[in-house]
This record gives structure tokens, C-alpha cells and sequence, in this order.
């Protein structure tokens, strides 16, 4: 996932590319571009916007919209941390830093 700012529509974006060694293997486009038709006809609050996929030069993409923050990397390890600390004081500050 990289974050992209699309010029046309002057907004930012979270733009999520198929690695060059997968985009010349027709199985692997074929799901990619099943992944992003079926996540464009997604309407729920926690599910992301696609605002476009396609294809340029050589390079499959979605752009979805952007969400700033932390990573899921980072909250699931935070959570971690939160459940394995004793203390109700050290766990909420975890969950305060989270």
C-alpha cells in the first residue's frame, strides 16, 4: 500500500499495487481485478472506498481511500502488549497510546 494523491480529483489516496513479478501471471490479475470489483461493490462504514482500479504501463492498482493512522500491524501488536500486561494502569496506557 503506498498513499498517492490523485491530481484529477485533487484528494489523497491509498493506492494498493500488484508487484510487477505477479502482473505478467494472467491467474493473478484475474484475481486482482475480482478483488477490486468485488471491494467496489461493498457499501459498509468499515469497509474502504475504492475510488478506481485499472491498469498503466505494465502496473495493475486499486486506489482506495485514504485512512490516516496507525497500521493494522501496529494496532495488533499494541493489543498484544494490552493483553499481556497485569496491571489495569499499564494496560491503559497501552490502550491510550493505541
Amino acid at each position: 500500500m503506498y498513499k498517492d494523491q490523485d491530481f484529477k480529483l485533487n484528494r489523497f489516496g491509498a493506492v494498493k499495487i500488484l508487484k510487477q513479478e505477479f502482473s505478467i501471471k494472467a491467474d493473478f490479475v484475474s484475481k486482482f481485478r475480482i478483488e477490486a470489483q468485488v471491494a467496489a461493490g461493498i457499501m459498509h462504514p468499515n469497509i474502504i472506498d475504492v475510488y478506481d482500479a485499472g491498469e498503466e504501463s505494465g502496473f495493475y492498482y486499486i486506489m482506495m481511500k485514504l485512512v490516516e493512522g496507525i497500521t493494522l500491524r501496529d494496532y495488533i501488536e499494541c493489543l498484544i502488549e494490552f493483553f499481556h500486561v497485569g496491571t489495569a494502569v499499564a494496560q491503559l496506557e497501552i490502550f491510550i497510546a493505541c
